[in-house]
């Protein structure tokens, strides 16, 4: 009977694991891809775009479009308000502060 300490059991360059191989770096993508899909869709759920349910024992994902129209529509409308509050202050930054380029810098003692 042979020693199995003592038998050696050849390894090829195909089958030794190496992190940064191609094989093992695809896997990753994948797994990244997987979870960030699952994030997405649980915090579209959390938000009450996407319902999950199983009627009658047939898994089914619904998306709530009237739902989805509202809130983007919403999110439209405030960016606009900010956009334009701070477009208001920016126009009102400029008129306290006139500039004529024609005069020369006043220089301060120091």
């Amino acid at each position: 009977m042979p020693d199995i300490l003592t038998t050696a059991i050849p390894v090829t360059a195909d089958r030794q694991f190496c992190p940064f191989s191609s094989q093992s770096f695809f896997w990753r993508k994948v797994m990244r891809a997987i979870i960030g899909i699952a994030i997405l869709l649980l915090v579209l759920a959390w938000v009450g775009w996407v319902q999950f349910s199983s009627p009658e024992g047939d898994p089914t994902m619904r998306v709530d479009t009237d739902r989805v129209r509202q809130d983007t529509a919403v999110i439209v409308e405030k960016s606009k308000q900010v956009l334009d509050e701070t477009a208001e202050k920016v126009d009102a930054s400029l008129d306290t502060e006139p500039h004529d380029p024609d005069t020369e810098p006043v220089e301060t003692e120091q």
